[in-house]
């Protein structure tokens, strides 16, 4: 008997799915393709994940591609010799290129072994079969840094994965950006197991994805089974031809019959704007209940170069009606994280405010959760803050800075989460900070990012009510932030801080009128310039504008209040609020000129101290409060343990479930009259911010600046001083040398990288020193007398240079690749002697070298042994995980980050 017949819907953001369903779990049968029926598993069946561990299973043997004549340069003077190809470069440019034939699917590296005597940028292009006439300028490409020490390296080029495809036709090579000689001795492709799925982001939605047609899997189907997944083209598909016709198709088969047309549908990018971001597709699979059958995902485009910019989005199988858990097993709990950008929590009426900001939290936290009253944050910093919440790490730990993506090896929240069987979807009201190749798409099936700076919290709540419309599934992970808390950029916002509605204008309309923060906006401060302004000692307020601004922040709160009470009351109309798990907390709060100054740069409470509220499944420990000091890494390991998972092997946090468990008394017994006082969860906390770090205990709190800076440390006793307006350091108190010992400690954990430092040096020493990496510099710290780490600002991604006289700070520099040479060029006056590993010390008065961390005699000089001074000892320690570079903003993006208070 043939198949016949099908259901389809499609829906998405702005499109209904037409039956609204309460379910109780998800589960799938399957089969690998072309394998025998698989057992119930209640995981969904991600088509990425499958393809994901075969290709880090695959191996492909290297291809060579010959130094010959069939290589060309475009100009300046090429030629053949023993060492391999010779090219001068003249200053009218050029680079160099040859004819290949290649498929894009057996490689993902290039090899290119050479050496240069100047520049240090190289750039890779490359053109498929449909591209074969695009200029050099415009071809998908990637750069790296190389040396210019005329000695040959091997220099490793990861090839794009989202242009990097299809049949290769021609690869070009500009190695050099000046004038100068290069001489090439190899030139390969390679494959390398991927570290993660590919993931392709279309219209601020982030998903991993498939490129074209795939292999046939197999299947048994259970009752209720779906696919889900999503059609896209990336921009060279509409920016190539408007001519262009894709088809997408979803067909099933089983055994030797024809395959049957589940879904098609034609995409032309060139014509249709709505084609340019992801197209939901949902297919009913119900009829095929019980039979094994064969999906095929098939892409259509006739030949046209378009069909090489197709992708499904996260294909999966799942089933969204499965029937109730039968006792004992427990009914799956939802997961729902709230952040609230910017939200101190001594503003909040359930903290102790005495303004109503947050009725809806107040109830929340009264009637269903726990309220933390001392959670604080590990760093107050968007980026290293969230990804604290996403792993459990302290950011010290984690290592996502600014100029560094999270490592792909950390297993984040979505990731752990996904793998027990949930959806996972991300919904944020900011981009740059919370981009997917953060590392916040790590696990995710769907993340949603603004296109713009920041996004309305209501606008982002649209997104997220859609989702929840079509995926009522309790099995499910959502992530909400919102961005509506932190100033405001210039332009539409005239005020720091504004909810961007007079409807939310509760507390500060009875201000307006009154002329305030005119003579700030009439010298052309407007929004969040005008704080940077009174920071930088350019304006001044009066008392009555300092009251103005703090009205509008809470203003603020009160607009970001009520739409967290629509989104708890969404969660019960689809039957999702009883038996969740619910964390609202905020990564950092903000200074209103406590300390004299507008903004979160720095540890003190009013910015390390956030909200944490907690509703636990079927509401338990509802309307307690915990006194002792937590922290955001304790968001993940909780989450594990109210979800009965593995724990990992490292967390900086703990199980604020377990916590509460050891804080409720147990009942008095003639036995155990006396129940003693459980430990704190965390007896110490530590913060960070740049060069500033902290300790806190429930007590006290010691801050401990850059080394450089002076008056770097400074004692508050919080019990009695809670603003921390009184240093009681001078007074030396018995806790202090606990304290410090602690914060070294912590900060002392990890010294993996290059080190460099200058010892023994007379005061009249100085020297310059310029490191080049061929990999960029994710983190530059400065190690004190104490051994204390603090970062600094990167200048520049792949350079170090510094021009210093005794005494000169021990540097510690890390890369985003763990295997990255360095070029070391140094200078002085004197002579010093370098101590370059365990080599043999040498004095020099100019060194120019490369060092490679494989190296085994790279490790760390005895120099105790060497007597001649000054010395510079270079030397290099095993990095552990090193993260990637992130993406450096365009002129635009820097002019907002600007604005936002931050430095780039």
């Amino acid at each position: 008997m043939g198949l016949t017949g099908t259901v389809m819907h499609e829906f998405g953001l702005g499109v209904r799915f037409s039956v609204c369903v309460a379910v109780a779990g998800l589960g799938v049968v399957f089969a690998g393709c072309g394998l025998p029926p698989r057992d119930t598993t209640p995981l969904p069946y991600h088509f990425t994940q499958e393809a994901f561990r075969r290709d880090v299973q695959r191996e492909h043997p290297p291809l060579e591609i010959p130094l010959n004549e069939r290589w060309y340069a475009t100009a300046g003077a090429l030629g053949i010799t023993e060492e391999g190809l010779t090219w001068t470069r003249g200053a009218d440019g050029g680079h160099l290129a040859i004819d290949v034939q290649a498929d894009a699917a057996f490689y993902n590296t290039l090899e290119l072994r050479m050496k240069a005597d100047t520049g240090s940028v190289c750039r890779v292009a490359w053109l498929s079969e449909h591209e074969p006439e695009l200029a050099f300028e415009k071809c998908p490409s990637t750069s790296g840094a190389i040396f210019s020490d005329n000695k040959f390296h091997t220099y490793i080029f990861r090839l794009s994965r989202e242009r990097w495809f299809g049949s290769l036709r021609r690869l070009m090579v500009s190695p050099l950006e000046l004038p100068g000689a290069v001489s090439i001795q190899q030139v390969r492709l390679a494959y390398r197991p991927p570290e993660a799925p590919l993931r392709v982001t279309l219209g601020g939605v982030s998903m991993e994805a498939l490129y074209g047609t795939q292999p046939a899997t197999s299947f048994v189907l259970p009752e209720g089974a779906v696919l889900e997944a999503y059609a896209g083209m990336l921009p060279a598909a509409w920016e190539m031809s408007a001519k262009g016709v894709v088809e997408f198709q979803v067909l099933a088969q089983r055994g030797q019959e024809a395959p049957l047309m589940l879904y098609r549908r034609k995409m032309t990018p060139g014509v249709v704007a709505f084609h340019h971001k992801w197209l939901p597709i949902y297919i009913d699979l119900g009829q095929f209940a019980h039979q094994q059958i064969r999906l095929h995902l098939r892409v259509n485009h006739a030949g046209l170069p378009q069909g090489d910019y197709a992708f499904w989005g996260d294909p999966r199988v799942f089933v969204p009606r499965p029937a109730p858990p039968t006792p004992p097993a427990k009914a799956p709990v939802p997961v729902f994280l709230i952040s609230c950008d910017t939200l101190r929590a001594d503003h909040l009426s359930c903290y102790g405010y005495e303004r109503q900001t947050s009725p809806e939290l107040d109830a929340f936290a009264k009637r269903d959760a726990v309220l933390f009253e001392n959670a604080l944050t590990p760093e107050t910093y968007t980026l290293p803050a969230h990804i604290s919440m996403f792993t459990g790490l302290h950011s010290e730990h984690h290592r996502t800075t600014r100029y560094t993506n999270l490592a792909e090896e950390v297993t984040t929240l979505p990731e752990m989460l996904r793998g027990a069987g949930y959806l996972t979807a991300g919904f944020t009201g900011h981009n740059w900070w919370l981009l997917p190749e953060r590392g916040f798409a790590q696990g995710m099936d769907y993340y949603d990012v603004p296109a713009e700076a920041f996004r309305h919290v209501y606008r982002t709540t649209d997104r997220v009510q859609d989702w929840l419309q079509n995926h009522p599934y309790p099995r499910q992970f959502l992530f909400f932030h919102n961005y509506d808390l932190h100033a405001k950029l210039s332009g539409e916002y005239q005020l720091p801080y504004d909810p961007g509605d007079k409807e939310y204008r509760t507390f500060s309309e009875e201000d307006d009128g009154k002329g305030l923060l005119l003579d700030a906006r009439t010298r052309g401060f407007h929004a969040n310039d005008m704080l940077e302004a009174y920071n930088d000692g350019k304006i001044t307020f009066t008392p009555e504008e300092h009251a103005y601004i703090l009205k509008l922040y809470d203003d603020c709160i009160r607009l970001v209040d009520e739409s967290i009470g629509d989104f708890l009351r969404s969660l019960q109309v689809h039957g999702l609020y009883d038996n969740a798990l619910i964390i609202v907390t905020s990564d950092h709060g903000e200074s209103h000129n406590e300390h004299g100054f507008y903004g979160h740069f720095d540890l003190f409470e009013e910015i390390a101290h956030v909200p944490l509220l907690i509703k636990f499944p079927d509401n338990a420990f509802a309307g307690q409060r915990y006194a002792e000091q937590v922290t955001l890494e304790d968001i993940m390991p909780t989450i594990q343990d109210v979800l009965d998972l593995p724990a990992l092997e490292s967390s900086d946090g703990v199980s604020l479930l377990q916590a509460l468990h050891a804080a409720t008394p147990a009942p008095a017994t003639p036995a155990n009259e006396a129940t003693p006082t459980p430990a704190p969860a965390h007896p110490y906390l530590f913060l960070r911010r740049g060069g500033k770090i902290a300790v806190r205990t429930n007590e006290w709190k010691l801050h401990w600046d850059d080394p450089r800076t002076p008056g770097r440390e400074a004692l508050f006793q919080l019990t009695s001083d809670p603003l921390e307006m009184q240093d009681r350091l001078e007074e030396k108190p018995p806790v202090l040398a606990a304290l410090e010992q602690e914060l070294a400690s912590f900060f002392d954990q990890k010294r993996d990288g290059w080190h460099v430092q200058l010892l023994n040096a007379p005061p009249t020493w100085s020297g310059h020193l310029l490191l080049t990496s061929t990999a960029p510099i994710s983190s530059l710290f400065y190690i004190d007398e104490n051994n204390v780490a603090t970062p600094q600002p990167i200048e520049h991604p792949q350079t170090v240079e510094i021009k210093a006289a005794a005494p000169w700070p021990h540097l510690l520099i890390r890369t985003t690749e763990p295997g990255a040479q360095l070029q070391v060029n140094l200078k002085s006056d004197t002579l010093f002697t370098l101590a370059a590993g365990q080599r043999e010390p040498i004095i020099h008065v100019d060194f120019s070298g490369t060092l490679d961390p494989a190296a085994p005699d790279l490790a760390k000089p005895n120099l105790d042994a060497i007597q001649t001074a000054p010395i510079i000892a270079l030397w290099y320690e095993t990095t552990a995980h090193a993260g990637t570079a992130a993406a450096t903003p365009t002129e635009e993006q820097k002019q907002q980050l600007r604005a936002l208070g931050y430095v780039e």
